[in-house]
């Protein structure tokens, strides 16, 4: 058989003839063309379990949404301490030392690279993501735990905050620039990494021209749910974190259900460069079986704890209606194809994981779960004020890694976890993708 096509081959082939369907897809599009509007009258906005939250927040241009999201798992615990329904936490603040750190970060490893082949695959992944905006829930743990928090109020978000492109590409010149100077600096026989510390401070300096300079004490005054104003006095980052968050961000373990070919169950997986902090804590995922994933998961929601989760946010789903739905768009059936199996998606990179988000809870109908409440950080014009409802078919489809307490996972699990050692794989795959 002829590996071309040829143009005998191609008389034998034959169209579709259904012209209304050929005419809906040519002017309405395809989404619209499929769209199934019952989807949505199945999954109401109502909840038989909610926590209450703040108002939902924006990262606007910016890929942020791992950190955001992060953040706001926490507002809760601040809310309470302050007697509020409404604190946000300043995300310009982390953004500020994500930046710094994931500088240090690429210089540091480009040090270790200075003689290889800049189309080495490392090279080119470092090279691609220098100053990248996205990243996951264990860089955002190395930040807090590093530089504390501040609220919104003390350092709020600019356009530059807002809109990372113009920043992204300035900072990835001068990273490039120093990269090309520690070379040259290797040439000439002298130490290349005598130049990383006067590198930093120039990033430093660049960074409060365009962010402000980070807070180092601070004063708050708000208004609480009773109308007093209240000013705390004094406060530095690490010490606002540990009187009105007290939260022990170690105790908390990444589940996947990351059914991909060469991957195992009760395995921990992590990639070495794939980090936004020189001596940060490894990204890890830890794969578990579906019903382990969704047991962890409800019991911390039943405790009022909201769930960091990163899914494939674009996928099934309606932006503007705030829907992630299972078939939702049929398209499959119009075209009488089967849709990819969940393993499929992953294993041949239809499906990533691109968003992270908060569950903020669920619905359950004679003790079956229909749908979750999603916390989104796309501000309150779209979805329900900015939160959107997820059905338990796109649950089970599209969301793959949750981080949640060591105490909300069985104890067998946890046994699994604690002794699996961590199994390197190529930071090319899927799971490594920043989330933005």
């Amino acid at each position: 058989m002829s590996k071309e096509i040829t143009l005998e081959e191609l008389e034998t082939y034959k169209g579709d003839d259904n012209k209304y369907l050929h005419n809906a897809f040519a002017h309405l599009g395809i989404g619209t063309t499929v769209y199934d509007p019952n989807k949505a009258k199945e999954n109401p906005f109502l909840f038989s379990k909610e926590i209450t939250s703040s108002p939902v927040t924006n990262q606007r241009r910016s890929g942020r949404c791992w950190m955001f999201a992060g953040l706001n798992s926490l507002r809760p615990k601040v809310n309470k301490a302050l007697n509020r329904d409404d604190f946000e936490f300043s995300e310009a603040y982390l953004q500020f030392f994500d930046k710094l750190e994931k500088a240090n970060f690429f210089l540091v490893n480009m040090l270790e690279r200075l003689d290889v082949s800049l189309e080495d695959r490392e090279v080119t992944f470092l090279l691609d993501r220098a100053i990248d905006d996205g990243g996951h829930f264990v860089e955002f743990i190395n930040l807090v735990k590093k530089y504390g928090v501040v609220p919104h109020e003390v350092m709020p978000d600019n356009d530059i905050n807002s809109s990372t492109n113009e920043i992204n590409e300035i900072l990835s010149d001068i990273l490039v620039e120093d990269l090309i100077a520690m070379k040259k600096a290797k040439e000439e026989g002298k130490d290349p990494s005598s130049l990383l510390e006067d590198f930093r401070k120039e990033i430093y300096r660049i960074l409060t021209l365009f962010f402000g300079e980070p807070v180092k004490e601070f004063d708050y005054t708000y208004i609480d749910k009773d109308k007093k104003v209240i000013t705390l006095k004094g406060l530095t980052p690490s010490s606002f974190y540990e009187e009105y968050v007290k939260e022990d961000l170690s105790q908390y373990v990444c589940l996947t259900v990351a059914d991909m070919e060469g991957y195992e169950k009760y395995q921990k997986y992590g990639a070495k460069l794939v980090n936004n902090m020189v001596g940060g804590e490894d990204v890890i995922f830890f794969n578990v079986k579906e019903e382990e994933y969704l047991a962890s998961l409800l019991k911390s929601l039943d405790n009022d704890e909201p769930v960091w989760f990163a899914a494939d946010v674009g996928a099934s789903s309606d932006r503007g209606k705030g829907l992630l739905l299972s078939s939702l768009y049929p398209i499959h059936e119009v075209l009488g194809h089967r849709p990819l199996n969940k393993k499929e998606r992953l294993s041949y990179r239809r499906s990533f994981l691109t968003h992270a988000m908060l569950f903020l809870g669920y619905h359950k109908d004679e003790e079956e779960i229909k749908r979750f409440k999603v916390e989104n950080s796309w501000g309150d014009d779209i979805g329900k004020k900015g939160y959107f409802v997820m059905d338990k078919g796109w649950f089970d489809d599209y969301s793959y890694e949750i981080f949640v307490k060591r105490e909300y996972v069985d104890e067998e699990i946890l046994k699994k976890y604690d002794a699996s050692s961590i199994k390197e794989v190529s930071p090319y795959g899927i799971m490594w993708l920043a989330f933005k």
